[in-house]
């Protein structure tokens, strides 16, 4: 658990992307919504927030982290 402070400081930092990985917690949601990133990828949820949505055959974590990682891998590969 975060306090506020803590989130406030994460938050402004600069990434270099969100991934946001098969969950609908609108709390985190709204608080993570004014991360400042150039790429939010949602995968397995489907938000207009998102600038790029994919989604994996698996429900099982360790498929859906492998998953994304294939496909970061796949989008640096072709910029």
């Amino acid at each position: 658990k975060l306090r506020d402070e803590e989130m406030e400081r994460i938050i402004v930092q600069p990434y270099d992307a969100l991934i946001w990985l098969h969950t609908d917690d609108k709390k985190l949601f709204k608080l993570l919504k004014n991360v400042h990133t150039p790429w939010k990828i949602g995968v397995n949820i489907n938000n207009d927030f998102f600038s790029l949505h994919v989604e994996s055959k698996s429900e099982k974590p360790a498929d859906v982290i492998h998953f994304t990682i294939q496909t970061l891998e796949k989008i640096s590969g072709n910029e």
